[in-house]
């Protein structure tokens, strides 16, 4: 585990780009957002998320080694501890409180997820 600090408005990690660690968030605020198909030229994005102190981003290319889902964007000044794929899955086989913590938090994106989609489709309609 690396302790690492970023600026308000810097890239933690962008959308396709290869994964090498995920951040566990010690204080600061971070926005997860997705390029809007067709309108990236102009810069516009779909914030997804914004996270804060004791959540995890980035896990998900870290743990299935694949490319970057959405970007990270620091929006204050934020301090992450950075973990390896090997450091996360041993913190999450040898700490069931960070493991639960972990479930919570993919379950809540789960439901903010299911909630927008639903949300998009009925306005769809």
């Amino acid at each position: 585990m690396q302790k690492v600090k970023f600026q308000a408005g810097e890239m933690i990690f962008a959308e396709g780009d290869p994964s090498d660690h995920c951040y566990k968030i010690v204080s600061g605020k971070v926005e997860i957002n997705l390029d809007v198909p067709g309108m990236m030229a102009r810069g516009r994005k779909e914030t997804v998320a914004t996270c804060g102190p004791g959540e995890v981003i980035g896990e998900m290319s870290v743990i299935e080694s694949g490319a970057r889902s959405a970007s990270a964007v620091a929006v204050e000044p934020t301090i992450c501890n950075a973990y390896t794929a090997q450091e996360i899955l041993h913190a999450l086989e040898t700490n069931p409180q960070e493991a639960i913590a972990y479930i919570k938090t993919l379950i809540r994106r789960i439901r903010e997820t299911n909630r927008r989609v639903s949300w998009n489709a009925g306005h769809r309609l």
